[in-house]
């Protein structure tokens, strides 16, 4: 019998990734979540613009866990569902294994990338029905960069301005990527639902924790990926790098899942 490619996986992994209703209910509540945040601050500013609402939003407690909780939804349970209902043995009759498990991590990071991107720019775009995207003024710009500032910053004075909407976002959305792989490591080891999706809620608080106590460098605070931690180089460059610090702990977890499910396989429960 022919083997699945890789691509057939990704394929059948993607058509039941965008036909699923977590998908939807991710994007929803990454839009609902950053709506509510800036509810307060709509109330006081009278003159604003999407600019200042999207740079103000701090998504922080019970905020910041729901937007993980939301982001990981997505298709980080995929391989709960097939290991309790025993579709995955169907999967390893009629392809590889490997084929089969790499295809898992890549559409549960499309599915976190693109929900949370969605989300953002659902975001950006309800925002701009009611506000200006940029204040008039250049200084004007520059002046609430500064009240947060980051190393995408520079985006906004390119002949894109838009784009510094974009590049903010993908450092946040890489970062719930990692989290949604770790919750897929999660399930290689304990297929309970509650287990999987707090998993990555709770690894996110430990790590920060441990990174602030121990003061490690700033290039292990994900806090500082998600406003570039090289602020001396160029925006496009500081956004290669951050994409690329995800991609290697992204790589690390998928390969400490693969190693799972062989083992557990292998020695079946």
């Amino acid at each position: 019998m022919k083997k699945a490619k890789l691509k057939n996986y990704i394929r059948m992994d993607l058509k039941r990734l965008f036909s699923s209703v977590q998908f939807y209910i991710a994007v929803i509540g990454i839009l609902g979540i950053n709506v509510l945040n800036i509810l307060d601050e709509t109330g006081v500013v009278t003159e604003s613009s999407v600019l200042y609402l999207f740079n103000g939003r701090a998504v922080v407690g019970a905020f910041e866990m729901l937007l993980i909780f939301f982001a990981i939804l997505p298709y980080c349970l995929s391989f709960c569902v097939d290991w309790d209902y025993g579709y995955y043995k169907i999967e390893l009759i009629r392809g590889n294994r490997n084929r089969y498990l790499i295809s898992k991590i890549i559409t549960t990071v499309i599915g976190t990338l693109v929900a949370t991107i969605a989300g953002y720019i659902l975001f950006v775009l309800i925002l701009r029905l009611f506000y200006p995207l940029f204040p008039r003024g250049v200084e004007e710009i520059k002046y609430y960069m500064q009240l947060t500032p980051t190393a995408f910053q520079e985006a906004a004075f390119s002949r894109i301005p838009q784009l510094y909407f974009l590049v903010t976002i993908i450092p946040e959305a890489l970062m719930y990527c990692f989290l949604a792989c770790v919750a897929l490591l999660i399930s290689s080891k304990d297929t309970n639902r509650f287990i999987v999706l707090s998993s990555p809620i709770i690894f996110y608080y430990i790590f920060n924790f441990l990174c602030g106590t121990l003061r490690l460098p700033s290039i292990l605070m994900w806090q500082s990926q998600k406003i570039g931690v090289m602020p001396d180089l160029p925006w496009i460059q500081n956004l290669f790098v951050t994409v690329g610090y995800y991609l290697l702990w992204i790589g690390l977890v998928g390969i400490l899942f693969l190693r799972n499910v062989r083992r557990r396989i292998q020695f079946g429960h």
